[in-house]
This record gives C-alpha cells, structure tokens and sequence, in this order.
C-alpha cells in the first residue's frame, strides 16, 4: 500500500517573511536585554558606592567618580562585562545565521512588482566627501549601481536626487551636496528585502560598472584588494582587454 505524503511546509515567500520576523525579534529581544542588564548595572554602581561610603548614594555620575577613585570601578564591572559578552555573542551568532539564511532563501523567491514605490537605498552625497568635488559623481555612481542590481529583480526603478544647497559656503565647498534615493516599484516592503539580499552582479562586472561611471570600486569598498583588474582581465575605464595571441 502506497502512502500519500504531504509537504505541509509554507511556500519560500512565507518563510522568507517568517524569517524576517526572526530577524526582527531577535534585535528587540537583544535590546531589551541589554537595557535590562545596564539597568542593573547602574543598580549594583549605587549600591556598592552606598555600601562603601555607608550613606545613600543616588547620583549614578557621583557613583561613578567615587568608585573610580577608590579603585573599585574594575572590580564592579567585571561580572557585567563578562554578561554582556556572553549577550552579545549569542545575539551575533543568532543574527549571523538568521541573515545567513535569508540569503539563501533569497534566491529561491520571486520579487513581485506592485503599485507602491518603496525605498530601496538612500545614499548622501556627504558620505562622500573624502573625494572632494567627485563626491556628488561617487554618490550617484553608487545610486547607479543599485539600481542595476534591482533592474535584475524585473521590477520598474527610478533614483530621485534633492539637492541641498549650503547657505555660507567656504572656498574649499562646492557649494551644497545630493542626496539620492533608489526606489522598486513592488508588492511590499518584503520584496525590497528580497532585493537587497539578492546579488545579481558578480565582482567582474561590478568592477566594470564602477570604472565605466569613472569611480574607483575601492572608495566604495575599500577591503577590495588590488589587481583584481588585471586578474579579471579589465582596464580601469571598464573595458575588456583584448586577449593577447
């Protein structure tokens, strides 16, 4: 006799919202520990200084000072550094596998497109300053990029730029910056998350897109190693080199 059997699990999509829920609960249930714990941990400051002053102690700030001063700060922190330790690297090894997984997840499911434009990144020219007058290029470049990423997910998807102009600008200013925002056009903010976990651009033709808009890739992300270029057979306008022979 043949038995029938059934996957009653929930469809990607589903799951891949289950997970966000995860996600979510996990850094309020983070947060709300670490609150408690430093809630605690200004307790025990009160308490020690009362016990060692042999009179009330109320100001945390007051607290503080005395026992820095009398060498006890150390000896009081020890056991609640060692907790929060413990918290924080239970909370990394959650997040770790949960965002893991998403990722995973990611790629088995569909963006679907909808009526609603919905932020996918928001990136300011001030984040790059350090290029001087090329901040407002390296910005955009940027906003480019991301919107090719989303491009792939077969969605629409528009960049919006505001300038915002400086009222007493210097001799070194350019006189105001932009801000750029990536927009999806999709169903629901589930489906920009499935975007932004999807990587649709691999590191050649990343590099190359970045040359061809005139940024270097490594103000972007500078742990990028060098040669990378030469390896992947690129010159540094985005091109192909020509094979030699």
């Amino acid at each position: 006799m043949i038995q029938a059997t059934f996957d009653l699990s929930p469809p990607p999509r589903e799951r891949f919202r289950q997970l966000l829920g995860q996600l979510s609960a996990e850094h309020k249930s983070f947060s709300d520990a670490r609150e408690a714990l430093e809630a605690e941990w200004v307790g025990a400051r009160l308490q020690k200084a009362s016990e060692l002053t042999h009179k009330p102690v109320k100001d945390v700030h007051k607290a503080n000072g005395y026992l820095q001063r009398v060498g006890q700060w150390d000896e009081a922190l020890k056991p609640f550094a060692a907790r929060a330790e413990l918290l924080s690297g239970a909370h990394d090894a959650k997040i770790k596998d949960l965002r893991q997984r998403l990722t995973d997840l990611a790629a088995q499911v569909k963006v679907e497109s909808g009526d609603t434009w919905l932020l996918l990144r928001e990136i300011s020219g001030t984040s790059y300053n350090s290029q001087g007058f090329g901040a407002d290029a390296y910005a955009r470049g940027a906003a480019e990029l991301e919107e090719i990423e989303a491009q792939a997910a077969e969605v629409p998807t528009r960049i919006l730029s505001e300038h915002h102009e400086i009222k007493h600008p210097s001799w070194h200013s350019t006189g105001g910056w932009t801000d750029y925002r990536v927009e999806v056009q999709v169903k629901e903010q589930l489906d920009v998350e499935l975007i932004r976990r999807k990587q649709h651009l691999g590191l050649r033709d990343w590099l190359k897109a970045c040359w061809k808009r005139g940024i270097n890739p490594r103000v972007l992300n500078p742990y990028l190693p060098h040669g990378l270029e030469e390896k992947f057979g690129i010159d540094y306008h985005g091109n192909d080199i020509p094979k030699k022979g």
